[in-house]
């Protein structure tokens, strides 16, 4: 077995940025004072959760592409052209003010 494939992003690693995310949250929608001080902290350890969660994706795919034929990449870089252009068409349609298309990630 290839260890990267062995265990999905550590689950761990989830729900500790969740549990973050929902104190992050928290604070927010309280009804005292909050200034960026006091959530700084929690960003910068959401912020090494997400790193960790990132490293561990980009492992996974690295793992998983080595198993693949060039015949094969070939063909996911078209199908990946392919989504790409419907995704800018989509944009392109409902205009630079809708965010996001979906299936993409917020920076």
């Amino acid at each position: 077995m290839i260890p990267a494939l062995e265990t999905p992003v550590a689950p761990d690693l989830l729900q500790q940025l969740d549990t973050i995310h929902k104190e992050i949250a928290d604070k927010l929608l309280s009804t005292g004072d909050v200034t960026a001080s006091e959530l700084a902290p929690l960003e910068q350890e959401a912020a090494k959760y997400q790193q960790e969660i990132d490293q561990d994706m980009l492992s996974m795919a690295l793992a998983v592409r080595d198993l693949l034929a060039a015949d094969q990449i070939k063909q996911l870089a078209q199908v990946h052209s392919q989504l790409k252009n419907l995704h800018s068409q989509i944009d392109d349609l409902m205009g630079p003010d809708q965010g996001p298309a979906w299936g993409d990630q917020p920076n």
